[in-house]
Order: C-alpha cells, then structure tokens, then sequence
C-alpha cells in the first residue's frame, strides 16, 4: 500500500469486495458475502491459469480469506451498524492484513548528524530523559471495547545539530489484551490528551498510533511517531495511502489526520537508546574489578539522568 511499496492484491480485492458489500450492506449477510466471493472465484477460474498458476492460486487464496473474514459474525454486525467504509478500514485493516497494512520499520529515518554532540564528551549527543514528579493515568476504550491507559511519565529532551530544542512526551502504554490482562510498553510520542475528547482523534490514537504493530514494529528506540492534522498535498494523497522520504513518514487517515513520523525526534530517540545500551555496558564493566576509579569515566556522570 502506497507510493512506496507498490500494490497490495490482497488490499485491492478487499477494498473491491468492500464497496460491493458496503453498497448494499442493508441486505447484505454471510451468504451474500459468499455468493460474491464466489463469482469472483469464478471470474479467476476462468482466465488462464496456466499463464501464471502461482499468482492465481494465491488469488483464489485472497478470496478465501476475505470470505472467511468478512463472515465473521463480529465482522458482518459492524458492517450493518452503519459505520462509514473509511473507519471500518481504520479500525479493522490491520487486523487483516496485519503487518502487511503498510510500512512499520521507521529505522531508516535516522541520520547520524542531525543531534547535536555535547561539547565536554564528543561521544554523547545532547539527548536526555526528565522523568515528572507527578503521573496520572487516564483511561480510554478503544473501539474494538479494549481497555488502554496512558501515563505520561517525563519527556525526551534534545538539540538538535542547529541548536533547535525539541522534546518527546514518554508515556506508559497499557493496553487490555483478549484475557482482559494488560501489557505494558514505554514509548516516546505526543499525545494531546485534551483532543482525546475528539472521537475521530482518539480513535486515531487508540487504533493507530497505539496499535502493537505500530509499538512493536516500529524500530526506532521508543518512538512511535504522533497523530496530526495534515490536509491532503496533492489528489493522490488519499486516506490509507502512505508517503516516505529522508525526513518524515506519514500514513494518511480518515479526516485530515495522518501518522506521522519524523527523522529528528527518529534520532533523538534512538541516539538515546544507543547511550542507554552504552551507560548499561559502562556500569557492568565498571562493577568488576579493574583497579581503576569509576570516576575517571565521563560518560557514568549523567547515568541516573538518562535512564527511564
């Protein structure tokens, strides 16, 4: 999906078998979805298979998945709700296509130069971790009615190579799973908890920003990128379509909010995770015995500072 990646077929036929069953979902049920699941199957059988019996196979194996999805009793009541194509694509596409929705490894956003090194040792970056004194979780539900609690716990402060001074909210992230326990993520974003009252701007947050894939995948130390409003540049930058450069990532939503993600707050990020791996193996090496002053390493001056 997107300008960057090519064509999803799987996307395609979902999205072609959407607006078939959204355009009369009044009528619509199980055996509906299956009868035009199966003229598809059928219109496949009758081209050529012998010219590609790979890529065939794998449709007529598309097919069966949507089929097998959209019949979904959980599925086909959202269907008939009456909720509007775009957010039932938000709030289920992932689910899925899982990890195959669209990009999630961000790691390529990082550029070495772009934090700004601390002038007493070179080596560090000027990045550091300032936890608040005070927390408060809120709790939200998602709209797949799963529980999620957001506890700010400090901010990611960092300069930039220019001297710009910029900072990351660092939240703790728990999120109910299917046996109504909670896991727990540490991640760097920023979440306006005031526009949580917005449903279209929670939803955002909640399924997208929030989701496992997002966290897990990520790949760029805690950071998850932030929900923001963003009007369409140009006709093809339509809702769940995504764009890439050196610089930023966005993957375009419903209603003018996009996921977005940004190469500086990218190398901040993990520019602070290489530092926490570096402080950690300092401290290890530092608890055997050497014969040597621990304070004669620089870099275990700012060790409490910069952990979480």
């Amino acid at each position: 999906m997107g300008s960057n990646r090519g064509i999803n077929n799987k996307e395609n036929l979902l999205d072609f078998i959407l607006m078939q069953v959204f355009g009369r979902r009044n009528s619509i049920d199980g055996r509906g979805i299956e009868q035009l699941c199966k003229s598809l199957m059928e219109i496949e059988e009758r081209k050529k298979p012998e010219d590609n019996r790979e890529k065939h196979a794998r449709i007529k194996e598309d097919i069966r998945d949507i089929l097998d999805f959209l019949r979904r009793p959980e599925i086909l009541r959202e269907i008939k709700s009456g909720i509007p194509l775009g957010k039932f694509k938000q709030k289920y596409l992932e689910q899925f296509l899982g990890d195959n929705k669209r990009s999630y490894d961000m790691s390529g956003l990082y550029n070495e130069g772009i934090i700004q090194r601390t002038n007493e040792y070179p080596s560090r970056k000027k990045v550091k971790f300032v936890p608040l004194s005070n927390t408060m979780p809120r709790k939200f539900i998602s709209s797949r009615n799963r529980g999620v609690i957001i506890t700010r716990m400090g901010e990611l402060q960092y300069e930039e190579w220019n001297g710009v001074k910029s900072g990351l909210s660092a939240y703790k992230i728990q999120i109910e799973e299917d046996d109504g326990e909670f896991t727990e993520y540490e991640v760097f974003s920023r979440i306006n908890i005031l526009k949580m009252e917005n449903m279209q701007y929670q939803d955002a947050v909640l399924d997208e920003l929030l989701s496992v894939n997002n966290i897990r995948l990520s790949n760029c130390g805690n950071y998850i990128g932030e929900i923001i409003e963003l009007n369409p540049s140009d006709e093809n930058d339509l809702p769940f379509t995504e764009r890439r450069d050196e610089n930023q990532y966005s993957y375009r939503l419903e209603g003018g909010l996009v996921l977005f993600y940004d190469s500086a707050d990218a190398s901040a990020s993990l520019d602070f995770q290489k530092q926490q791996i570096a402080d950690k193996s300092d401290k290890n090496s530092m608890s055997k015995p050497s014969g040597k002053d621990e304070q004669n390493n620089p870099d275990s001056k700012e060790q409490d500072e910069l952990e979480i």
